[in-house]
């Protein structure tokens, strides 16, 4: 046999591997994302009930380990000022449920617990009101700002977060303090790192920024 018969037979089984590969990053980005479209959507349905563990109630001992039972005497966990009604309780243990159920809709997502946001299979979840707007000024509720994440862009800014009365937090949202019920809603964003397959297509990076955002009106449940 040539060498140009071999180098036309291993041209050949390089081209027919980087196609698989390429193929596999291409279902793996489908799958990728219908994967986080499915946790924004269960999650913000789960939240649109009001529905929460009991196990994620504050415990009244200060500390960081937490109890059943949103009684409305706890503290906030930490160590802080007690929280005194039990509404505020309940929504402390939604936002840590609302998070429970996202990582149950995970699927087989590759994913990296120590990633941070630049980084090949982080994973994150963000939790917000969606009412704000329209509030008029005797709104009671928190001031919230949510940036909707932006698929495909590498900048901190595009990937989602929740800033309430000008601080980054979450809030798993509420009907006190509406005028009108139909215009209290929660958002869920999901932010994901494609971490790529094909030693191609990490040329032009080590993974792809997949995003979801799904919102819904919150049922009154108190």
């Amino acid at each position: 046999m040539s060498i140009k018969n071999i180098l036309k037979r291993v041209l050949l089984i390089l081209g027919v591997v980087l196609l698989i590969s390429i193929s596999i990053d291409l279902v793996g980005l489908l799958v990728a994302s219908l994967t986080i479209q499915n946790m924004a959507r269960q999650s913000v349905r789960f939240a649109a009930t009001g529905q929460y563990y009991a196990a994620y109630c504050p415990g009244d001992d200060g500390s960081a380990t937490w109890g059943a039972g949103c009684t409305g005497s706890h503290t906030d966990g930490d160590g802080g000022a007690i929280l005194s009604t039990r509404s505020k309780e309940i929504d402390i243990a939604r936002l840590h449920s609302i998070h429970d159920w996202a990582d149950m809709n995970k699927g087989l997502l590759s994913i990296n617990a120590n990633a941070t946001w630049n980084q090949p299979g982080y994973l994150h979840v963000v939790v917000c009101p969606n009412n704000i707007i329209k509030q008029p000024k005797s709104y009671k509720g928190p001031k919230a700002v949510f940036g909707p994440p932006s698929q495909g862009s590498f900048s901190a800014e595009a990937y989602g977060h929740c800033t309430l009365d000008g601080r980054e937090r979450e809030d798993p949202g509420d009907v006190s303090g509406c005028r009108d019920p139909n215009e209290c809603g929660v958002v869920v964003m999901v932010d994901y790192n494609y971490p790529f397959f094909c030693p191609l297509l990490r040329i032009f990076g080590p993974y792809y920024h997949l995003t979801a955002a799904r919102a819904a009106l919150i049922e009154k449940f108190r």
